[in-house]
């Protein structure tokens, strides 16, 4: 169906049974059921513009208006005070007689009561009292670790499912993998933190570790790709907190696979063919390194496969000192093994290397 948006009023293409949608033009997160309507049925030869000039007007509209409110406000204030009668009538100007200084001396002023709490009393630099008015009340302030926010800085957008926010991250993220043609991505979104958080729930990010064409992404964040879908999550709030994250799988079909024709796994005979080549030269070690070996004893080993590679990405001979020299010559001899290139992540193999 197609609908506005409340915003911008661009005509937004939505699937039936969609909740929440987000401005393709103006970004805009809002609820279905608060926008009109245009058609029940997308027509056939309906096409979304590329542009709609509405989202680049909506800001400046807004700060325009702001801007006319505030100088009528200053204008019908000034008009009203220069209307406002005198409080005090003019007054005939009268000379005063000269009184001589000898004849009537000054009198000193008379200091203040001491039992008035709104008057401070202090000597001048000639010893006079000098008033000062009430002291100013302390400005509020949230208590440290309270968790408190000034009203201003609290978010305003709405909080989604977890099912809806799914619903409108989805068709973005995709967006974003056409656009740096990028095959295969699995990316987990959420609040950025896990465990007990009292206040009101962040904007969503970009949580726990990302994978890329089927390898990990460490800087994820900091790339292209990472930095295009941040902005596709920025000012969304969901309730995925608390480790509740959502699971993003994605597959591009427009971008080549990295992986095509590669096995959906690697198998047991893989991994122990791959093992088993390397056997005589870490039984080799032992014969280098007798202090950690144990005669006749059958050491087991498991190494991580890569699956974009079928490289080894990690090896541990179990039950062993972990800084002996035996143990180190051991996961150098087993890195060297490789698998042919399977389509998941990783696959361990556990191997028994006989004496």
């Amino acid at each position: 169906m197609i609908v506005e948006c409340k915003s911008c009023g661009a005509p937004l293409d939505l699937a039936d049974g969609k909740t929440f949608a987000k401005c393709l033009y103006c970004k805009t997160p809002q609820q279905v059921r608060e926008m009109r309507t245009i058609s029940a049925q997308t027509p056939a030869d309906f096409s979304p513009p590329r542009e709609w000039q509405g989202a680049s007007r909506t800001r400046p509209t807004v700060i325009a208006v702001a801007v006319l409110t505030i100088m009528m406000g200053v204008g019908t204030a000034l008009y009203v005070m220069a209307m406002m009668p005198s409080a005090v009538p003019p007054q005939p100007v009268t000379h005063a007689p000269v009184v001589s200084v000898q004849d009537s001396p000054v009198p000193s002023p008379a200091p203040p009561a001491a039992d008035d709490p709104d008057i401070v009393v202090e000597a001048g630099a000639e010893g006079a009292p000098r008033e000062r008015g009430p002291a100013a009340a302390p400005r509020p302030t949230a208590r440290k670790g309270s968790g408190a926010k000034p009203a201003s800085k609290r978010p305003s957008t709405p909080v989604m499912s977890k099912k809806e926010a799914q619903e409108v991250l989805e068709p973005e993220l995709l967006a974003c993998m056409k656009k740096h043609a990028t095959h295969h991505v699995i990316v987990r979104i959420g609040q950025g933190y896990r465990g007990r958080k009292t206040g009101p729930l962040g904007p969503l990010a970009i949580v726990d570790k990302t994978t890329v064409n089927y390898a990990d992404a460490p800087k994820f964040k900091r790339s292209p790709l990472g930095k295009c879908m941040q902005v596709a999550i920025s000012g969304l709030r969901a309730d995925t907190a608390r480790g509740n994250y959502m699971y993003f799988g994605l597959v591009n079909k427009a971008a080549p696979d990295p992986l095509e024709g590669a096995n959906a796994k690697m198998s047991h005979e893989q991994g122990v063919a791959a093992m088993t080549a390397h056997d005589e030269e870490a039984r080799d070690c032992a014969r280098r390194h007798p202090d950690g070996a144990t005669e006749g004893r059958v050491v087991r080993v498991q190494a991580t496969f890569r699956g974009v590679d079928g490289k080894v990405s990690r090896v541990e001979p179990l039950y062993l000192d972990s800084k002996s020299p035996y143990t180190k010559c051991i996961k150098g001899v087993y890195r060297k093994a490789t698998v042919p290139r399977f389509r998941r992540l990783s696959e361990k193999h556990m191997h028994k290397l006989a004496p």
